[in-house]
């Protein structure tokens, strides 16, 4: 198959080659935007896997029968004071969001000027109170049991983080992977910032199914609070 004439043709081609210095390239490459967005959208794994360890711990500490002791004699409904809790946590989650808000307006203040910003602002903060939501269902179920938050933390951040395309581009992750990743908020924050589309109808979807599931793990959290009081009375 050699033929002369296409060798020939092929050689007299010409390219323009354009050089970039180190810190051009580096420069190109991880702009203050892309910084800013990568940072909230990999911020759910580190919400889901600090904020059950965390929240756990803190709201382990408010169980016992000494609690639910000064609970009786204070004469408070203990919805009342379930519900106290969860917002005093709710609060706490506020300052760790506008600490983060704070932490990328620093060092990446043009992260916010740009047509990504709103969007991966509506869906980090969605997912912060989702995770906030999984953990308050944690401590209920879990209960004064300390170490299992610890281990609860690890497993569900490093598997959400695997299997929600943070580690692992989705494109590599199996479909049942994929599959478990879907009953879980990390999977849709992810997944809407991969696409490069600012429109609200492009993740609109996914930022409803990360409400879904939180007002999910907050009804599920005050039923199981609901039946185990039933139980005791």
């Amino acid at each position: 198959n050699f033929i002369l004439e296409r060798i020939e043709k092929i050689i007299d081609q010409e390219v323009t080659v354009t050089i970039l210095s180190k810190e051009e390239a580096v420069s190109s490459q991880y702009s203050k935007e892309q910084f800013g967005k990568i940072y909230f959208a990999y911020s759910p794994f580190i919400y889901f896997s600090v904020f059950i360890y965390l929240f756990g711990t803190i709201f382990s500490k408010m169980k016992g029968k000494e609690v639910a002791k000064r609970i009786a004699i204070a004469m408070k409904d203990e919805r009342q004071v379930m519900l106290e809790q969860f917002l005093a946590g709710l609060t706490i989650v506020g300052l760790i969001v506008g600490i983060n808000l704070l932490f990328v307006g620093i060092l990446a203040p043009e992260f916010y000027a740009s047509s990504q910003a709103l969007k991966i602002l509506l869906l980090s903060t969605a997912s912060a109170i989702s995770a906030y939501a999984l953990s308050f269902l944690c401590a209920v179920v879990i209960g004064e049991n300390q170490y299992a938050y610890s281990a609860a933390s690890t497993i569900l951040g490093t598997g959400l983080a695997f299997l929600s395309g943070i580690f692992v581009p989705l494109e590599l992750v199996s479909s049942y992977g994929v599959n478990i990743a879907k009953f879980f908020p990390v999977y849709y924050v992810t997944s809407a910032a991969s696409n490069s589309s600012t429109e609200f109808s492009s993740y609109a979807f996914h930022l409803g199914m990360i409400v879904l599931f939180t007002v999910l793990y907050i009804i599920m959290a005050f039923s199981v609070q609901r039946i185990r009081r039933k139980k005791f009375i």
